[in-house]
């Protein structure tokens, strides 16, 4: 039996009393568990959680979670649920299961608080999956042709505060489209 942090990627209903829970954690990555009681309530995606989970039969139960912070406001727009769940899966495409993802996990974690108090818009979205992909290393920088605007934010994606890029995004519309079709390119390329 373990103890972890993790954030929830996905909840998928099985049947009446089983429900499936994709998270990803500091220590172990993805982790695929199982909540076998007829109700879950009260938990949501993108919500940071301890997370209580026994290996039983080669499946991660849960057994307790308790909610550390709320993943998405109910106020918000259909865009920005809407692009907070492409975060979401991404992120659920790109974490791999037993695979430790401290920086990963901690920026996922500032992205859902920073969001909380502030505006997430396109631009927030699609520069903090550069920086998700980036951190892979499944991101080329050849991609981004030689414009030096891109080539800039591509260099200094990585080391600068997520907070201080999250609050200083003031770019262009076109270099936002072009950062979102290279992130979907990465996508591509991972999936293959």
């Amino acid at each position: 039996m373990y103890k972890t942090h993790a954030i929830i990627l996905s909840i998928s209903r099985i049947r009446d009393n089983q429900t499936r829970i994709v998270m990803v954690s500091q220590e172990y990555g993805k982790i695929t568990g199982w909540w076998n009681k007829k109700n879950i309530t009260g938990i949501d995606l993108g919500d940071i959680i301890e997370v209580l989970i026994s290996r039983d039969g080669g499946k991660n139960q849960i057994k307790n979670v308790d909610i550390k912070t709320p993943g998405w406001g109910r106020t918000w727009s259909y865009v920005r649920i809407v692009a907070f769940l492409e975060t979401l899966r991404i992120i659920g495409k790109i974490s791999i299961e037993g695979m430790e993802c401290r920086g990963l996990y901690e920026d996922i974690a500032e992205f859902i608080k920073y969001g909380k108090t502030e505006d997430i818009n396109n631009g927030h979205n699609t520069i903090f999956q550069m920086r998700l992909l980036k951190s892979l290393g499944s991101m080329d920088r050849e991609m981004l042709s030689n414009d030096p605007i891109l080539r800039y934010i591509y260099d200094n994606i990585s080391h600068a505060p997520l907070s201080r890029i999250l609050s200083s995004i003031n770019i262009k519309t076109e270099h936002i489209s072009q950062i979102h079709q290279i992130n979907l390119h990465s996508l591509y390329m991972l999936e293959r």
